[in-house]
């Protein structure tokens, strides 16, 4: 009887000890075509006591497959390696189970997980992609497919309906911060990176909500085009008036979308031409952070086009509510580079020749204001404003201001052809010979450039489109 109690014990120890060993078997199989060895090892880091390093190696067989088994008794990061060779990187837990398939030669475009820790690998390695900041070392794998601004845009086109779409929105979310926090019931991520991840996600499925009224209001659909107080109240309420907040992409792209949207909203062919319109649409619509970042962006593409007066209405406002001290020094500090060029540029006279070879001084037109153009064939933006502000520039020259336009083309003959092709109105003058000269005498850096001379042959602080700078003009008129 005694002897039948013993073996009974011994087998239930016996079989508890298999349950044990079997809750913490790891496997992981797979496959590897056109390998560059036989060899297979997983290397992984394990917590505990006199283990800190593991290899587990196993040989391909005649089909280029293979299995490992070992015993884990947490979670780990591991590498997987074909000799010397260096394949991806897995994320494995006690008693879970794994399959790999990939080309050696081209492991981007092959790697493919399955098994029951297939999702959270995928996810993981393709997170890692998409946010490399949350991880030192750089991946070979596709990125994850988020919600993109295509995959959006694909989604609203099959989802017409604002359930619908938002059904969708939410189910996106709550499938990565449910793998978010899969992974951090097992102290994978720091409280810190957690919480970052997580804003992330916010931010895109906050982001995702507005495109959709985005793309009503540019389509111009006639029901659900105004975006419910609720979601712009939401993204006010993102704005924690933290400069740290800044670093989240897909804050940023939340904020570009709601300007979009109110863009879009304003004025239908596009944003406002009109800088100081813009400054009050930034200003009535956005607060905090978000506010002083778009308009450091606006007051920085004013300086950069060599626009000075809405930061010279605009700076004590600014100052008054802003709180980066940086962003200050650098629109200050374009602003006194672009005053230093202007205070250079003491002579605006030269002479060029026309497309017959005429030469012509610009103190040919003294007495009179001059709206002074350089262009290129290959810039788009001189192009498209030549057209677009034809009109303008008709009520301007009844008022007897001279448009003179300046080609810096290095194929004069090219440049006629364009002249004659879309009919530029005004004066026409080529660089020629002497581009370096003119270059360096008006700071040519970038185009379009647009230069504003007044009666007297002196250079004018106004710079910018027609539409920019025609009162300015008118004002000199008068």
């Amino acid at each position: 009887m005694k002897t039948n109690i013993y073996k009974l014990c011994l087998s239930l120890v016996l079989v508890v000890c298999y349950f044990a060993l079997s809750a913490n078997t790891t496997k992981i199989t797979g496959t590897i075509l056109k390998p560059s060895s036989q060899t297979v090892a997983v290397k992984y880091t394990s917590n505990r006591p006199n283990q800190e390093q593991a290899f587990v190696t196993a040989t391909l067989d005649k089909d280029n497959r293979f299995y490992l088994q070992f015993q884990l008794y947490e979670f780990v990061e591991a590498f997987l390696y074909v000799g010397k060779d260096y394949v991806c990187k897995l994320y494995l837990e006690p008693g879970e189970t794994l399959n790999i398939t990939v080309d050696q030669h081209y492991i981007e475009q092959t790697l493919k997980f399955s098994g029951t820790q297939a999702a959270k690998n995928k996810f993981w390695i393709d997170f890692n992609q998409q946010y490399p900041e949350y991880n030192d070392k750089v991946y070979y794998y596709r990125p994850f497919n988020f919600h993109t601004s295509k995959n959006v845009e694909r989604l609203y086109q099959q989802q017409p309906s604002i359930e619908n779409f938002y059904a969708s929105i939410e189910a996106n979310y709550n499938n990565y911060t449910n793998f978010l926090n899969s992974f951090n019931n097992y102290n994978t991520l720091s409280s810190e990176n957690y919480q970052r991840i997580l804003s992330n996600f916010e931010a895109r499925r906050l982001n995702n909500r507005m495109v959709y009224f985005y793309y009503q209001q540019t389509l111009m659909k006639p029901t659900n085009a105004d975006m419910p107080f609720d979601l712009q109240q939401s993204f006010q309420n993102y704005d924690k008036q933290d400069i740290s907040q800044l670093q989240n992409k897909e804050y940023i792209n939340a904020l570009m979308t709601y300007l979009s949207y109110l863009n879009a909203k304003n004025q239908r062919e596009g944003p406002n031409e009109n800088a100081e319109e813009y400054y009050q649409l930034l200003t009535e619509n956005f607060i905090g952070i978000s506010r002083n970042y778009l308009l450091t962006r606006l007051f920085l593409k004013e300086l950069a086009n060599k626009r000075m007066d809405l930061w010279e209405s605009k700076r004590q406002e600014y100052t008054n509510f802003n709180f980066t001290d940086e962003w200050l020094l650098m629109i200050d500090g374009a602003y006194h580079e672009l005053s230093q060029i202007y205070n250079g540029i003491t002579d605006t006279n030269f002479t060029l020749p026309n497309q017959n070879k005429e030469l012509v001084s610009l103190t040919d037109y003294q007495g009179k204001v001059i709206y002074l153009s350089f262009w290129a064939t290959w810039c788009k933006p001189c192009l498209d404003n030549f057209e677009k502000y034809r009109h303008l520039k008709y009520g301007l020259e009844e008022k007897g201001v001279v448009f003179v336009n300046v080609s810096i083309d290095k194929n004069r003959d090219k440049a006629i052809e364009y002249v004659n092709r879309i009919g530029i109105n005004g004066v026409n003058l080529f660089a020629d010979d002497d581009l370096d000269a003119i270059t360096r005498q008006f700071y040519i850096s970038s185009l379009p450039l647009y230069y504003v001379i007044d009666q007297y042959g002196a250079l004018t602080a106004y710079s910018g489109t027609l539409a920019d700078v025609q009162n300015n003009i008118m004002s000199l008129v008068h």
